[in-house]
């Protein structure tokens, strides 16, 4: 069993999986563990849609006939900046260039980076697909409790053996996943997350993001 830092250390986020499915028993376990997460007041605010099977083959084939028909994106809340700034800007080119030299993908090659985006939506073929979602009643702090519980998911799931890829792709068509999940027009669609047992021969799997040093975001007082 890994150590807590071990864990943190070792997750990464997962684009290849093997088909092996995941047994329910388990995926209670882990969201058991995550559920113990902390938030604001107690408040526990975090929903969770566990997709499988033929409703996950339902889901992906619905978000991916809108990713390919160009459906205009209208994500229930803004993920990233109007403008980007430095060095946050610089970052996201590296780690986006990074990913598709791994890949073996030309920056020319449009197809294979379109292919590539497209498998976002298709939770990367993982065996299961979590949907996070909150009442659009809870306000802006609600999305620390989010961050919080997911973290506390994937580390779970990570000192199970399987691993994930949080996605806030997929939020990029939150009608389609209320639709297809039936789920209350109350419920903002926050991200989703792939899981699953990792493909460990995937070269896209090898691949991992790199940190800044503390130096650059700590500033100590005393």
């Amino acid at each position: 069993m890994k150590n807590l830092s071990q864990l943190i250390q070792s997750r990464y986020s997962c684009r290849e999986y093997l088909e092996q499915p995941i047994e329910p028993k388990l995926l209670q376990q882990i969201l058991t563990v995550a559920s113990a997460s902390p938030s604001g007041g107690n408040i526990q605010p975090w929903q969770v849609s566990m997709v499988s099977g033929e409703s996950l083959q339902r889901l992906t084939s619905a978000l991916c006939a809108a990713f390919d028909k160009k459906h205009p994106q209208q994500p229930d809340y803004p993920y990233y900046p109007n403008e980007w700034l430095m060095p946050w800007d610089q970052r996201r080119r590296d780690c986006g260039k990074a990913l598709y030299q791994a890949l073996g993908v030309e920056a020319s090659d449009k197809g294979k980076r379109i292919y590539q985006w497209r498998r976002n939506f298709q939770f990367f073929a993982a065996p299961s697909a979590i949907i996070i979602s909150l009442d659009k009643s809870m306000a802006e702090g609600a999305m620390i409790d989010i961050g919080l519980f997911m973290q506390s998911l994937m580390l779970a799931a990570t000192a199970a053996g399987l691993a994930t890829c949080p996605q806030a792709s997929i939020a990029d068509y939150p009608q389609i996943i209320r639709d297809q999940l039936d789920l209350d027009q109350q419920q903002k669609i926050i991200c989703g997350l792939a899981i699953g047992w990792p493909n460990k021969d995937a070269i896209v799997n090898r691949f991992r993001t790199t940190r800044v040093a503390t130096d650059q975001f700590v500033r100590w007082h005393n």
